[in-house]
């Protein structure tokens, strides 16, 4: 069983939210970085759209989410979201929320399993997959960046 957990403090929370607000500058429209405990089962995580990461862990869409299901049942992959099976009406209501909410119609799921965490980093845009894919593959090492930070901030040294 996987559980959401959010625990950072407003220093944090700033420096969180300014990689975020690089992933969008890049030309992105949705970014999460999640750190699964491979111990506990615990998922640290955060999103660059707060009413989505509100109504996804109040509601535990987590459970349904077809996307983290298939970042925590891989290593090292990098997920493309169109390929992803959605075998569920509650994972297809994930997916369709979570378009609604940040605008992302085609994305890619990294997980990376660490030996301690899994990682799950989703980014997602409006462009068609394509395009999306071009951008993301030009911006890879920025997004990485990102991810080294965050990690450092909800993870620690």
């Amino acid at each position: 069983m996987i559980t959401a957990v959010k625990l950072f403090d407003v220093q944090n929370e700033n420096q969180i939210e300014t990689q975020l607000r690089q992933i969008k500058d890049l030309g992105f429209c949705y970014a999460s970085f999640g750190f699964k405990n491979l111990k506990t089962n615990k998922v640290t995580s955060c999103f660059s759209h707060k009413d989505w990461a509100d109504l996804y862990i109040s509601k535990a869409l987590f459970s349904h989410d077809p996307l983290l299901h298939a970042a925590c049942t891989t290593a090292n992959r990098t997920i493309l979201w169109s390929a992803v099976s959605i075998d569920s009406a509650e994972g297809y209501q994930v997916m369709m929320n979570r378009e609604s909410m940040s605008g992302a119609k085609n994305g890619v799921t990294l997980a990376i399993n660490n030996g301690h965490f899994q990682q799950i980093i989703a980014i997602g845009d409006d462009n068609d997959e394509s395009a999306f894919l071009d951008k993301f593959i030009k911006n890879y090492s920025t997004i990485m960046q990102s991810r080294n930070i965050i990690e450092r901030i909800l993870l620690g040294p």
